[in-house]
Formats: C-alpha cells, structure tokens, sequence
C-alpha cells in the first residue's frame, strides 16, 4: 500500500488481513524471488528486501537510475527498472552486479528463460534485455503498454490506452 507505506500480508482462507510490515516510505512495484519479497519506492529511489522467513527489511539505495518502477527476479539476480537504466542486484548483499541504459523510461518487468521483458507506456514498445548483455531487442506494441508477464510460451503485454492485449513470441521477438 503506497499511501500507507505497508506490505500486508492475506489469509487465503479467510481473505483477511493477517500481517502488516511498516516500510520507510511508499511502495511501487512488488516481485518474489529467491527467498525475499522485493519492493520498489519510487520516491525514496530504493528497492526494499523483506526475508519471507524472518521478516526482516533490508533497504537498498539506487542512485543513477532515475526514478525508481518495475521490478522482477531471475536466478541471476534481482531485476528494477528506472527512467534511464535497468540494473540487476545480487539478491544476498544487494551490491550492483550491472547497469545498463534504457532508450525509454522503464514500467514494469517481467522475466523468464535468460531474458528480462521491460514496457514503456509512452512510447508504446517494449524492450527485451538479455540477463547477460543487456538491451537486445525494442519492439512495438499496442497503445499504452501498462503491463507484462510472461506464461504459456509467450510474453504478454496489456496495452491500457487502446485496450488491448499484445503476445510476443520470446524466441523470434515476433509480436
């Protein structure tokens, strides 16, 4: 909950409520990998690290990206997109592994199979970065690309301004 600065935590019986963790600041975007819950501030330009075991929250600082959006973890690290760069973190110490420059400002992220799939609502495409040499592909989409994820052999993209729904073929780059 940005406004409130929390992570709450649903009972999936009961649909209620059961745990609140209090952060530094508002939230933005939310992923969970490898052991941790991570969660973006945009604001404050950090990537909040909550262990799944023990609850404990570790704050990362991520200066030289821009504003701070999307984030999504991979076995090669954790993924966060911001308005100039994408950057991957080492999961346990939350030390830069690389940064890479984005020709568009980042939204979301979603990953799967090597590769890491960013949208950019202003410019209508979407960029494919390759988890090992960065930016390989932008390609065009629907009007308004507000979301991604990644199932059934494809990447998906929500176009929000003209309501559509954009499939990308991850081997061929084929939208």
């Amino acid at each position: 909950n940005g406004l409130e600065a929390t992570v709450v935590g649903i009972d999936r019986m009961r649909l209620t409520i059961d745990e609140r963790i209090e952060l530094q600041t508002g939230t933005k975007d939310l992923a969970i990998g490898e052991g941790a819950l991570w969660v973006t501030n945009s604001d404050e330009r950090t990537l909040a690290r909550i262990d799944l075991v023990t609850r404990d929250v570790n704050v990362a600082e991520l200066s030289g990206i821009g504003s701070v959006s999307g984030v999504t973890v991979t076995p090669s690290g954790v993924w966060v997109g911001g308005s100039t760069d994408i950057v991957k973190l080492d999961p346990a110490s939350l030390q830069l592994i690389e940064t890479w420059p984005l020709r568009f400002p980042a939204g979301q992220l979603a990953a799967d199979r090597g590769s890491v799939w960013v949208t950019h609502l202003a410019d209508d495409q979407v960029t494919k970065v390759d988890e090992e040499t960065g930016p390989s592909a932008v390609l065009e989409v629907g009007d308004g690309p507000i979301d991604v994820t990644v199932g059934a052999g494809a990447v998906w993209v929500t176009n929000a301004l003209d309501g559509s729904m954009s499939r990308i073929d991850p081997a061929t780059n084929a939208v």
